[in-house]
C-alpha cells in the first residue's frame, strides 16, 4: 500500500506485455475529517493488503470508475458488506449487482466529488477529485499515467486506445474543463502517478497528440 497524499492510498499489480510492464492500479480514499472508507476500482488483495486496508477502517463504498473495473468489488462486498456504485450511465453493464449509482457532481463523502467524463473512454467514465495535501484526481481509463509498454514517458499521460472516442471536439472539451481544476497529484487506473505538474501533463497531452488536430 502507497501513500499517495493525505487522504488517499494505493495498490498495484503489474501485468506483464510484450515491451514490458504495466501497472494495474487501485485506491482507497480515507476523507478528512469523515473517515469513511472508500475503495476505488479494487483489485484482489493479499492477507497482509487485506490487514492494511484494515488499519485504515472499514470500508463503506466501492466505487468503479467504469463497468470494466469491476476487479474484486463483489469480493469486497462480501468481505466487509460494502455497497457497490457506479455512474448511473453504466446499467447492468457492470456484470455485476450495483447497489447504487451516481449523477455528475454527487459527492460520496466530504471533499470526494464524482465529475462523470462524457466522450472520452467508456459512456460512464468518472473519475473522482479527491480533498487532501495534496488534493488528487483520480482517472480510471480515460487517461493512462506512464507506462513503458504503449510508450508513455515519465511525467506524461497517454490513452490505451482513442478507438473509443467517437467526437475529438468533444472529449478534448472535457479533458480541457480538468485542467480547471484544483488537484497536485494525477492517479490512473493504468500507469505511474503524475505527480509534478499534472495539469500542465493534460495540457501537453491536448497538445501534442494527433488526435486532436484532425483536420
Amino acid at each position: 500500500m502507497t501513500r499517495q497524499s493525505s487522504t488517499v492510498y494505493s495498490w498495484s499489480e503489474l501485468h506483464e506485455s510484450k515491451t514490458g510492464t504495466c501497472a494495474w492500479n487501485s485506491h482507497a480514499i480515507v476523507p478528512e475529517p469523515d473517515g469513511t472508507l472508500i475503495l476505488v476500482d479494487p483489485l484482489p488483495l493479499s492477507e497482509t493488503g487485506i490487514s492494511e486496508i484494515e488499519r485504515l477502517g472499514v470500508p463503506s463504498l466501492v466505487f468503479l470508475t467504469a463497468a470494466y473495473h469491476t476487479r474484486d468489488a463483489e469480493g469486497c462486498r462480501k468481505r466487509w458488506g460494502c455497497p457497490v456504485a457506479i455512474h448511473e450511465l453504466a446499467g447492468s453493464t457492470a456484470g455485476i449487482r450495483v447497489d447504487r449509482t451516481v449523477g455528475d457532481g454527487v459527492e460520496l463523502a466530504p471533499g470526494v466529488r464524482a465529475l462523470h467524463l462524457p466522450d472520452v473512454y467508456w459512456p460512464e467514465e468518472t473519475a473522482l477529485l479527491v480533498a487532501g495535501d495534496p488534493p488528487a484526481l483520480i482517472i480510471g481509463d480515460a487517461l493512462s499515467g506512464p507506462r513503458p509498454d504503449i510508450g508513455i514517458l515519465a511525467g506524461h499521460v497517454g490513452m490505451f486506445s482513442t478507438k473509443h472516442i467517437k467526437d475529438p471536439a468533444a472529449a478534448k472539451r472535457t479533458f480541457e474543463e480538468l485542467c480547471n481544476l484544483n488537484f497536485g497529484i494525477l492517479l490512473f487506473g493504468h500507469g505511474d502517478p503524475v505527480r509534478s505538474d499534472p495539469r500542465e501533463a493534460i495540457q501537453l497531452f491536448l497538445e501534442s497528440h494527433p488526435l486532436w488536430h484532425q483536420p
